[in-house]
């Protein structure tokens, strides 16, 4: 059997969303469904999994790939600020990849509206129609189907049966999207590295090993404690450390796993850096664009609590409940030698998909208003409306009969005007 295989951040780790609508067709057409989806990352997480998974990727039917809603976010995170330089480096780096193994790929652009959006999902489109992805842009669907109110309620996790329902239709047009372009010279495929602390040099003791899981995923963790130094391998010299992998272990803590952390210290002839990771499954950017790895290149725990050098957002130490751990549970290093895309981003403004490779209508032509309807019922029911019988009997009363005016006009922008409805009739009944 051959593979279809997600790629993306929480929107694809969601149990009941995406993934649930693809991995229930990919069973009925007795496909093998792979899942390497990580909350908080980026493409440049999408590229080292699509390294890490190689094998897995050779014999894929369907790659199906999102990553704009963690760059736009990440890009405007106070703490992080992820710089649009290294968002459209790293897009290319991953497209290029992707291209080089000539598999049906679909790129969805999923709806958030927020920042520098505009540019980041146009990063993504003239990515795509250089290499010959097939595009399937939500925040132009939802757009043209009036629901970018709607979509807005939800900020950066759009609703579950929604996101289901378009998981089932991407697979239904399995056999219609077309390869990628062929490209004569899609060189320098070939400059990344992951190095494990398997892979490195022991200056001290060994790490202790040790198989991080929950429900979505399993890793093989090394602990760094203040009694452990690792030297980089001599095959990595001149490469860039680009990003890293982290699973920190925090079972006899209960609070938010954001908020427990522990940071690790990596130094070079020229810099030092200090990065802390949250208590989760986390891969993250190394902002620091000037780390090479030279021979005198070492890693440890943070034992003596030197200060950040640089922050990911997905990590809350800033808060006065954080708590800190007395080691650190590393997964990996990726490293990457560059070669330098320039991107002009004065012409991002704009970028048009191509038409033969354009899916957006097989969203559009297939009504989600059902979905639409159930997820703000579910929202309505959220706001506890169930405590007042009375009021509850009522507002149903008025909500469907806005739900009935929406949906008999709903090709005059119905459910547009609904989201208004919707928000008037929580104010009347005080349901806030």
């Amino acid at each position: 059997m051959s593979n279809i295989i997600l790629l993306g951040g929480s929107n694809c780790v969601m149990v009941n969303g995406l993934q649930k609508g693809i991995k229930e067709v990919a069973k009925e057409k007795e496909l093998n469904f792979y899942n390497f989806s990580l909350g908080y990352c980026t493409s440049l997480q999408n590229l080292y999994e699509l390294i890490r998974h190689k094998e897995i990727f050779a014999n894929a039917s369907l790659i199906i790939t999102e990553s704009n809603v963690n760059e736009i976010y990440n890009n405007q995170a106070p703490r992080e600020k992820l710089p649009l330089n290294l968002i459209a480096r790293y897009i290319f780096y991953y497209y290029r990849y992707l291209h080089s193994l000539q598999k049906k790929v679909v790129v969805l652009i999923l709806p958030f509206y927020k920042a520098n959006h505009q540019i980041i999902n146009n990063l993504h489109i003239l990515n795509a129609n250089n290499f010959g992805f097939n595009i399937i842009n939500l925040q132009k669907a939802f757009s043209k189907m009036n629901l970018i109110e709607f979509a807005n309620m939800f900020e950066v996790h759009q609703p579950a049966n929604i996101m289901a329902k378009i998981g089932k239709l991407i697979m239904t047009n399995l056999k219609n999207y077309h390869y990628p372009k062929k490209i004569e010279n899609n060189n320098n495929i070939d400059n990344f590295l992951i190095i494990k602390p398997s892979d490195m040099i022991n200056l001290s003791k060994k790490p202790k090993e040790n198989i991080a899981k929950n429900s979505a995923f399993e890793e093989l963790t090394y602990r760094l404690d203040k009694d452990i130094s690792l030297k980089f391998p001599p095959n990595s010299k001149g490469y860039r450390l680009a990003g890293l992998h982290s699973w920190n272990e925090s079972k006899k803590f209960s609070e938010n796993v954001l908020k427990i952390n522990s940071s690790i210290y990596i130094k070079n002839k020229k810099y030092e850096l200090v990065k802390e990771m949250a208590a989760l499954n986390l891969f993250c950017e190394i902002l620091n664009t000037n780390f090479i790895v030279d021979d005198e290149s070492i890693v440890s725990f943070n034992d003596k609590n030197k200060p950040n050098t640089e922050y990911f957002h997905a990590c809350l130490s800033n808060y006065k409940d954080s708590k800190k751990l007395a080691y650190f549970d590393l997964i990996a290093f990726f490293l990457i030698k560059d070669d330098e895309e320039n991107i002009d981003f004065t012409n991002l403004n704009k970028q048009s998909m191509l038409e033969e490779r354009d899916f957006t209508n097989l969203i559009i032509n297939n009504t989600l208003y059902e979905e639409v309807i159930n997820a703000c019922v579910s929202l309505i029911k959220q706001n506890k409306i169930n405590e007042s019988i009375s009021c509850n009997n009522f507002f149903s009363y008025k909500l469907g009969q806005a739900l009935i005016k929406a949906y008999k006009n709903r090709y005059k922008g119905g459910f547009f005007k609904f989201i208004f409805e919707l928000r008037k009739l929580k104010k009347d009944y005080k349901l806030n």
